[in-house]
């Protein structure tokens, strides 16, 4: 049975909400192959004034604006999920 894994980007629109939404999209299935799960990613409106990542219901307040520290950041909280080693 596969898992799933609901993502969320959650706040204004933005052009930061945005990127985040398209940088977890574009590794996506790197992830999935990873992980062997299947994301679920979304954009959500909200209040905040910048955005919030939402991985089931592990909440990321205000991820660093940066590609690469964003994908690690789900990656640190999927390894909790899944208590990945290594």
């Amino acid at each position: 049975m596969v898992k799933r894994v609901n993502v969320r980007v959650k706040g204004r629109s933005s052009y930061e909400r945005w990127s985040i939404y398209q940088w977890i999209l574009e590794y996506r299935d790197i992830l999935e192959r990873e992980y062997g799960i299947v994301l679920n990613v979304s954009m959500e409106d909200g209040d905040e004034e910048y955005p919030r990542l939402i991985i089931n219901s592990e909440v990321i307040e205000e991820p660093p604006f940066e590609e690469g520290y964003v994908i690690e950041a789900l990656k640190k909280v999927l390894d909790k999920l899944f208590k990945k080693e290594g």
